[in-house]
């Protein structure tokens, strides 16, 4: 499938919004993207001129407490040491895109419902900060599995 730049930051910024009207007012909302190939890193180039993604394979998004955590896994999940770091604080829409942050640590899967972070990035004066979700999580929703089925309506 060839799709461009622009549409995968629309598909991208359409997804976050489902996944923060579907948290509601929940403090917490884990979300794992079995189909996810790339990552926008804005320090990386014009969007418009098909620059700033970087090639990954899966991804774990967390909305916790009104920030942003993403994970996005280098090579798949079975590489649970090996992956790029995004936050954002006091997420919101003009937080898109994020910048690829230095971290470290371990992202777990356990199964497709369940998982383990033990994660550290450096902060704005390069010291490096425990991500403050840390520990076991469940997943609440599973993509391309979770995402609702489009009606086959016919008029």
């Amino acid at each position: 499938m060839n799709t461009s730049p622009a549409k995968i930051i629309k598909l991208s910024f359409a997804l976050v919004v489902i996944v923060l009207l579907n948290g509601g007012c929940a403090s917490e909302n884990v979300l794992y993207n079995k189909d996810r190939k790339t990552v926008a890193n804005i320090w990386d180039g014009n969007f418009c001129e098909g620059k700033g993604f970087v090639p990954c394979d899966g991804s774990i998004e967390v909305f916790f407490h009104g920030d942003f955590y993403g994970i996005y896994f280098k090579t798949n999940v079975t590489s649970p040491g090996d992956f790029f770091f995004t936050m954002a604080k006091h997420y919101g829409y003009d937080k898109l895109p994020l910048k690829i942050t230095e971290a470290r640590g371990v992202v777990q899967l356990m199964g497709e419902r369940q998982v383990i972070f033990d994660v550290e990035y450096k902060d704005n004066n390069e010291k490096w900060t425990k991500l403050p979700c840390n520990g076991r999580h469940k997943i609440d929703q599973v993509w391309p599995d979770d995402i609702p089925q489009t009606p086959n309506i016919s008029l």
